[in-house]
Order: C-alpha cells, then sequence, then structure tokens
C-alpha cells in the first residue's frame, strides 16, 4: 500500500512550507507612545454670546434730525458728543433765552449803578430789575436742559454700536438710537444643562484660554432644563460684544494621569486592551480606562510609567507577535 507513504510525504511538505512562510514573514511595522502622565481634562462643548458688563443704550428725549459727528465702532471719550438732533424749535428757544437773560441783566446792572451812585432809581426799581434777571436765568437753565436732550453724550468712554436709526431721519421721544459698551470689561452668557451641574463647573476654556471664574445661578428652566452661567472673558482681545462663540465646559479633571490615544485600545467584550511593546514583540494587555480628553483616554490601571503602547492600528496585531518600531 503506497497511500499512506503518499499522505506521510504530503504531511511533512506542507510543515515544511509552513514553517518556512513562517521565517520569512516580516515583523508589523507598528508606530508607539511612550506612557507619561499628564493633565487630562473632560469638556463639553457650549456656545455663548459676549456681552458688555457695563453698556447703556441712548434713547431720544425729544423729536429732531439724526446727525451722527463719530460712526458706528468708534472709540468716544467720557462727556464727548458723538450725535445731535437737530430741533429748530428747542435751539432758537435756548438763544432766545440766553438773550433774554443777557438783557435783562445788563438792565438789572445799570440799575444798581444808578441807585448807588446818583440814587436816581429806586431800590424798589432794583429789586424788580433783579427779579426779572432771575427769571430770565431760570429760563436760560430751563431752555438749556431741553437743548442738551439733543446733545448725545458718551456716560462713560467706551465703543459706539450700530447705529438703530440712519444718519439724517426724523427721530421721535422715545426712539432707540445706539448703543454704548466698554470693550475692557467683557461677560460671556450661556446655559449650562442641569445634569453637568451635579459636578463643581468653575472652569472654561474660551479660545484656548483657561478660565477659573464660571458663575451659575443656582437655578434650573424647567422648560429648557439649563440653569444660566456667566463667564468674565479677562483679556480677550479677539472676542466681539454680540457675538457668539464655543465654550468648552471643564466637568472632569485628572492632573499628572497616564493616557494613550484612544485610537490604541481595542475591546473585547466588555474589556479594554492595548498592545505594549516588550522587546520585539507586541504583547496584548487588560487596562482600565476613565475618561476622554479630545483623542487622549484617561489609563487607571494595566500601565505604568515609561511603557510603550502601539499607538494605532492594534487591530492589525495578534499577541506576541513581531514588531518592528516605526522610526520617528
Amino acid at each position: 500500500m503506497r497511500i499512506p507513504f503518499i499522505f506521510s510525504t504530503y504531511l511533512l511538505l506542507t510543515t515544511a512550507y509552513a514553517l518556512a512562510n513562517e521565517e520569512t514573514t516580516p515583523p508589523k511595522v507598528v508606530e508607539v507612545i511612550t506612557a507619561a502622565p499628564a493633565d487630562l481634562r473632560q469638556s463639553v462643548r457650549l456656545f455663548g454670546t459676549v456681552h458688555a458688563k457695563r453698556e447703556v443704550t441712548l434713547v431720544a428725549e425729544v423729536d429732531g434730525v439724526l446727525d451722527t459727528t463719530f460712526p458706528a465702532g468708534a472709540k468716544v471719550e467720557k462727556g464727548q458728543v458723538f450725535a445731535t438732533l437737530d430741533n429748530p424749535d428747542t435751539k432758537k428757544s435756548y438763544e432766545l433765552a440766553q438773550g433774554n437773560e443777557k438783557i435783562a441783566l445788563e438792565q438789572y446792572n445799570r440799575a444798581q449803578g444808578l441807585n448807588a451812585k446818583h440814587q436816581a432809581v429806586s431800590q424798589k426799581t432794583v429789586e424788580i430789575a433783579r427779579s426779572r434777571w432771575i427769571d430770565a436765568n431760570q429760563g436760560t437753565l430751563k431752555a438749556k436742559v431741553d437743548y442738551e436732550k439733543t446733545q448725545f453724550e458718551a456716560p462713560f468712554s467706551g465703543i459706539l454700536g450700530v447705529f438703530k436709526m440712519r444718519e439724517g431721519a426724523y427721530v421721535q421721544k422715545g426712539d432707540r438710537i445706539v448703543t454704548l459698551y466698554d470693550p475692557n470689561e467683557l461677560v460671556l452668557e450661556f446655559e449650562i444643562p442641569a445634569k453637568f451641574l451635579q459636578t463643581d463647573v468653575r472652569k472654561a476654556i474660551v479660545k484656548e484660554k483657561l478660565y477659573t471664574t464660571v458663575r451659575t445661578q443656582g437655578v434650573v428652566d424647567t422648560q429648557t432644563n439649563t440653569a444660566p452661567a456667566y463667564l468674565d472673558l479677562e483679556g480677550c482681545e479677539t472676542c466681539l460684544v454680540g457675538t457668539v462663540i464655543d465654550i468648552d465646559l471643564v466637568i472632569k479633571e485628572a492632573p499628572q494621569t497616564l493616557f494613550v490615544p484612544s485610537e490604541s485600545i481595542f475591546m473585547e467584550g466588555k474589556d479594554s486592551f492595548v498592545y505594549v511593546i516588550v522587546g520585539t514583540k507586541a504583547k496584548k494587555r487588560k487596562v482600565q480606562v476613565g475618561f476622554e480628553d479630545s483623542g487622549k483616554v484617561q489609563l487607571i490601571a494595566g500601565i505604568k510609567a515609561g511603557e510603550q503602547i502601539v499607538s494605532r492600528n492594534p487591530g492589525r496585531l495578534s499577541d506576541d507577535q513581531d514588531i518592528q518600531v516605526a522610526k520617528a
């Protein structure tokens, strides 16, 4: 019978081929990362609106035609007039009152002089002239107040917003004209979902800067299930009033903790694993992980500082596989 001999020869050849193929299979080239401690933060992306802590909307107190002396976005100093309302009646009344006061004062001074030198007029006449001058002065003060209502004066130094009425428009009493705000003191107003209020949310990242002054009202809106929150934006030169910007609210922190890239972890059932470099081998190891921060996963247990871990594509490896570390 030659069949057993043929079968034995086949097995020997197959085994030899497999061994030869195994010996010639090159090691897998892998990228690695060295486990080292770092500060990790888990955050949630929210949105908020930038407001000025100090701002005022100026409203017309009289009717008139709007004349602006500064454009929107201009910086004005405290006390500077940046717009006026052309109201001929108000201006004419003020000028007339000033003229009447001037005449009354001249008459009073003349009566005083005549009474003092020659007694040409009685003291009663002097008192009457004085009373007329006082009445004229009061009329001037009232007309001045009415005239000043046509002048828009900055109550503090700041930036003019967009005018709500165009130049040359006829403005009526009560119309909103423009908002003046102080760009040096800004606050970000946003809403925090109630589920994040269980932690001490005091930190947030805005435009890559970490802030630690988040304030909440502690009251949740039952309709939106959110709570109003505020953040002082100190030194944010690129934050513009009225704009909506991103805010990353910090909800978890782990100072100086080990981490691995999220793509270095693979799952088997409910367990997490990574490949650790031991000599020229990739060894599968079970790890305990925490939260993720921008593609970095916290390592709670299973890895020691200084160990090298396969950082990408663990799915193409197997336990105890030969590897070659890629050159940086």
